[in-house]
């Protein structure tokens, strides 16, 4: 069985990891510092905050927003549950959009004018609708997925970024919080991220982007074989030719497709490999979302799978994989 993951801690991590014990700098730290720089460089705002949890970062963003009382935040049906503990916690109501069947980004719609923030998730390195721009000063972008993206700055006034096991970059847990401004918590140093958990993140960012390129080479394998497939299925989140290649981390190789999940499932373990939900944990999943207003979402979330995709599959395992898309029911 070809896995869907793998851990990612490879030797050059453990190196890392090592160091830090060594010089018993298991706290938040020198080296958090160092990844909350080099991140920086990643994705270019003024300030970055290594976190030990989503959830801080998320809370931190909506709290520095300032947000009034009956507060109301549009957001992506696609975002994960984690959203709604954090706003049911804070007291802000929910208000959905409908999102683009092919990328999964929000479908601009005026009912964000009467909205006190947004919460964009992004899916998949497609260009957000002009139409948001005038909302950055209001916005918190989510881009555990799409992280090296450019441009994406000048969207939102914050940006979180999951960093656990199975994300983009990993830091074994935690994720960063990154603004032009400056966050103010009181509880900013105890939930910092301890420097274990930087180092690995340190090296993971030294070699991101050969990593991406690596993920890109077989991802254009996996689209190889799905164009045998005809057009019964959809490829989801390609990105549009306005982002250039190397913005695309290449994170995951994703289907939406017209046949039934159970048949895929038996079809994918006979082929011996494992498949995934891409939006198995997703608002419009967890909360069985029946809107007719947000139908693509839906329909997105119900049937849309993702397939092995790291950076060091062996070919064998690519063949495999490949053969199987190739074959889709």
């Amino acid at each position: 069985m070809v896995n869907l993951y793998k851990p990612t801690l490879r030797r050059q991590d453990m190196q890392g990891v090592l160091e830090a014990m060594a010089d018993e700098a298991i706290g938040p730290g020198e080296r958090k510092s160092g990844f909350e720089e080099a991140f920086k460089e990643l994705v270019p705002f003024k300030k970055a905050y290594a976190l030990r949890s989503l959830e801080y970062a998320i809370r931190f963003s909506l709290q520095n927003l300032n947000l009034g009382e009956n507060a109301r935040v549009l957001i992506s049906p696609l975002a994960p549950s984690i959203y709604k503990r954090v706003l049911d916690s804070l007291g802000i109501e929910i208000a959905f959009a409908d999102v683009d069947p092919l990328t999964g980004i929000l479908k601009w719609t005026k009912g964000a004018e009467k909205c006190d923030a947004i919460i964009q998730y992004l899916p998949s390195e497609n260009p957000i609708p002009e139409e948001y721009k005038q909302f950055r000063e209001k916005t918190i972008l989510d881009i555990s997925a799409v992280v090296g993206q450019k441009g994406l700055e000048e969207w939102g006034a914050f940006a979180v970024c999951s960093l656990e096991d199975n994300d983009v970059i990993s830091c074994g847990g935690g994720a960063i919080l990154l603004s032009d401004n400056e966050i103010t918590s009181s509880m900013y140093k105890e939930i910092s991220m301890p420097d274990l958990n930087a180092s690995l993140g340190n090296v993971q960012l030294k070699f991101f982007r050969d990593y991406c390129k690596k993920r890109r080479e077989i991802a254009a394998l996996y689209n190889q074989a799905f164009l045998r497939v005809g057009d019964k299925h959809k490829l989801f989140g390609q990105p549009y030719v306005e982002i250039k290649e190397e913005d695309n981390n290449a994170f995951r190789f994703s289907i939406t497709l017209n046949s039934k999940l159970d048949d895929m499932q038996k079809f994918a373990k006979k082929s011996g490999v494992a498949i995934g939900r891409t939006f198995e944990d997703s608002l419009a999943l967890t909360l069985s979302l029946r809107d007719d207003s947000l139908s693509d979402s839906i329909y997105v979330a119900s049937r849309t799978i993702y397939f092995p995709l790291y950076y060091f599959l062996k070919t064998s395992e690519i063949e495999t994989v490949s053969k199987m898309i190739a074959h889709l029911i």
